[in-house]
This record gives structure tokens, C-alpha cells and sequence, in this order.
């Protein structure tokens, strides 16, 4: 009987056990990392599936997913979904971690979500119009910003392709409705969509004169379309005092102001307005000198205009603006002694302003 004795040095089989547990892990990351695409497909508008894509490409590249898009005048979910869990086990660590599909083209807006790794699918309803505006392009990136996270964290979402296969109903063929009397037509265009509404507190500043800036806060509301907004704002002013070498007085005012104003898109999530208005302010003037009359109201008509841009972060927006006010009456602060009136004070009938706002849509 031959007997063997091995020898061998223990420092280096646990060299060797130490290099192959180091190849594990590093094999597990580089396919974790290999692991970060996500394709996303919009049916809609390609102007409008732009601005939604550039706004999830800004957010999931922070996330460190690569995206790989496409817009498409429609598409059909079970058709895509069984495409796509067909391709994913071929696909390996190269392929995407997930599958997104956004349908604006629905009657109601759906988002659908194929996780590769547990192969469930996650549908979610989209509280959208088939044209988003900023507003609701940040609801999608908030919807689809979560969704991903929760695969990204291994939480299941959604359900098994077989169980969402059954969960659609398929409908009957839906019966064209007979054409609405032409005079009806203006109105069901009106009704297509219905506008939000946001309110705003703020602060807004104007300047009456190189030395004096009347200035306070201000709470707006509007009513909000896609291109428009109508809306009012109410503004109480600091107290202001106003002085000269023949006399002096206090200032207390309140303004009023509707608007109108036209929107433009910017980019996701950052938006121009032009408005145009007027209104009114009412100012309390209290006279300090000695053996002069006692306080009394006067009311000032004003046109505006402003610039303003607005950022929103969720349903908060944040706005600032430039602009002009014009006194349609010229304005004018004057002591009278025996029947002589002296004016002390005149404030520009043209108005510098600037204002800044904080608001939540709805």
C-alpha cells in the first residue's frame, strides 16, 4: 500500500480561494453594471413624446440608466409584451433591466412596465392629456422615476404576464356615433379639456421714484390652458412716507390686477409667460404737517405688463418676473397755503416692477 502525504503549502490554497472569490464578485458587478438600460417607447405626438423623453432621459441618466428610445404613432401592450419577454433570455446581463411603454395615443394615457429580471408587468394609469403640459410631463417623470427605483431596489411590481393577459377585456367593436348638429360642434371642442387652476403668494416690488419703491405681498389665482392663463392678484403695500422741504405724508395702499397671458414651453419643466393687464390701487394718504387736513382715499387706474419665467419642482412652481406698470393719471403730492398749491411730490407715471412667487397647481 502506497500512502501520500500532500504537502502542499496552506498559504497558498487560500491564495487561491481568496483570487476566486474575488472573480466572483467582480463578475456579479460587472453584470450588475452591464445591467442598466432601460427601453422606453412613447406612442403620441412626436413633438409632445420629445419633450416627455427629454425629460426621463434628464432623469434616469442621474440614475446612472442608459435609455434607449423611440416614438411610435401607436402601439399595442400584449403584442410588445410578449415581443419583449421573448428577446429578454436571450439577452443575458446585456440586456435592459426594463421595458417602458407610455400610451398618450389611449383614450386614457397608460403606463406599462415590463421588469426583465421577474418578468412581471406593471401597468399603471396615467392622469394625463394626450398633449401633457409641464405640469403633467412631471407627473409622468415622477410615475416612471419611482417605478424604476422600486425594480432597481428588487421590489416585485406588477403582475404575471398570463395574469395581465387576462385581466383585458376584449371589447365589442365600438358602434360610430351618428355626427353631433353643427351647432353643437364648437361646444364638445370647448369641453375637450377642462383648464387647472393654480393660486401663488409672492412679493412684488415697484418703484414710484428714485428714492421710493412701493412694495408688499401679493396672493395671485389663475385658471391655466395649454397657451393661456387668466387670472387676478391682490397686493397690500408696505407703509411708504413721502416728504418734501414744504411738507410730508403717509402712504397706505392695496392693489388689484386681472391679467392675461400667453405660455410658451421652454423646455421640460420651465416655461415663458407674457401677460397683460390692469387694475386699480387704492392708497390711504395720512398728512403729517402741522395744521394740515385730515387723512383721506384716492384711487389710481394702472395698465401692466410682465415677463416672467416659471420652474416647476412636482405641483410647486416657482416664478419670477420683469415689468412695467403705466398710471393712466398723472399723480401729483402738493401743500396749498393761501390758495397756492406747491408740489412736493410726484411719483413716475411710468413703473418699474419685479416679482417673485411661489405656487401649487391643481
Amino acid at each position: 500500500m502506497n500512502v501520500v502525504v500532500d504537502r502542499a503549502d496552506p498559504r497558498g490554497r487560500m491564495t487561491r480561494l481568496a483570487v476566486l472569490f474575488a472573480a466572483l464578485l467582480l463578475s456579479r458587478f460587472a453584470q450588475a453594471e452591464q445591467n442598466r438600460i432601460i427601453e422606453i417607447v412613447v406612442a403620441g405626438d412626436s413633438t409632445v413624446a420629445e419633450k416627455v423623453l427629454a425629460a426621463l432621459h434628464a432623469s434616469l441618466s442621474r440614475r446612472g440608466l442608459e435609455v434607449v428610445s423611440s416614438i411610435v404613432p401607436r402601439i399595442d401592450p400584449p403584442l410588445l409584451i410578449r415581443d419583449a419577454l421573448a428577446r429578454a433570455p436571450g439577452a443575458g446581463p446585456q440586456g435592459p433591466l426594463a421595458y417602458l411603454w407610455l400610451d398618450l395615443e389611449a383614450p386614457h394615457p397608460d403606463m406599462y412596465l415590463l421588469a426583465a429580471q421577474d418578468a412581471l408587468v406593471y401597468v399603471r394609469a396615467l392622469d394625463v392629456s394626450s398633449r401633457p403640459d409641464p405640469v403633467e410631463i412631471e407627473l409622468i417623470r415622477f410615475v416612471v422615476d419611482e417605478s424604476v427605483q422600486a425594480i432597481l431596489r428588487g421590489h416585485a411590481l406588477g403582475v404575471s404576464p398570463k395574469e395581465f393577459e387576462r385581466s383585458l377585456v376584449v371589447a365589442p367593436p365600438p358602434v360610430a356615433p351618428l355626427p353631433p348638429p353643427p351647432s353643437e360642434a364648437p361646444a364638445s371642442v370647448a369641453g375637450a379639456r377642462r383648464p387647472g387652476w393654480s393660486i401663488a403668494a409672492g412679493y412684488t416690488a415697484s418703484a414710484l421714484s428714485t428714492t421710493q419703491v412701493a412694495q408688499g405681498p401679493e396672493l395671485s389665482a389663475d385658471l391655466r390652458w395649454t397657451r393661456l392663463r387668466l387670472g387676478a392678484s391682490f397686493s397690500e403695500r408696505l407703509p411708504l412716507a413721502i416728504s418734501g422741504p414744504d411738507g410730508r405724508a403717509r402712504l397706505l395702499s392695496s392693489s388689484f390686477r386681472v391679467f392675461a397671458a400667453a405660455v410658451m414651453t421652454i423646455r421640460p419643466r420651465l416655461v415663458g409667460a407674457l401677460a397683460a393687464g390692469g387694475g386699480i390701487d387704492i392708497t390711504h394718504v395720512a398728512p403729517e404737517a402741522i395744521g394740515a387736513t385730515a387723512p383721506f382715499w384716492v384711487s389710481d387706474a394702472l395698465l401692466r405688463g410682465i415677463a416672467s419665467l416659471q420652474r416647476t419642482f412636482g405641483g410647486v412652481a416657482v416664478s419670477a418676473g420683469l415689468g412695467a406698470e403705466l398710471d393712466l393719471v398723472e399723480a401729483r403730492y402738493a401743500i396749498i397755503r393761501a390758495g397756492q398749491a406747491t408740489v412736493f411730490w410726484r411719483p413716475w407715471r411710468w413703473r418699474p416692477l419685479a416679482t417673485l412667487c411661489i405656487g401649487f397647481a391643481f
